[in-house]
């Protein structure tokens, strides 16, 4: 949690995009596409992932959201919700 946590702050004054640390750092299998989930509906995703990803407006970041795979921060552009997930 507290390296997420780094990571948000990074995030949050510019030193970094979501989309380069999920590159690196993610352990998520769409960290290739630096974090980009594509389109995907309710009920596709599990509870806590998708309340805070729907949640979210264009341009808008989660803080850390936890789940049974793990730790996420979330950025959603446009329609489209990037992940970071350890």
């Amino acid at each position: 949690m507290q390296l997420l946590k780094s990571y948000e702050s990074e995030i949050t004054s510019g030193q970094k995009s979501l989309g380069d640390l999920a590159v690196s750092e993610s352990d998520c299998s769409s960290a290739r596409k630096r974090g980009d989930l594509g389109f995907f509906g309710k009920g596709q995703m599990q509870k806590e992932f998708e309340d805070a990803a729907f949640a979210l407006k264009p341009g808008e970041m989660s803080g850390p959201v936890e789940t049974a795979s793990g730790l996420h921060l979330i950025q959603r552009y446009d329609n489209t919700p990037t992940v970071l997930r350890f």
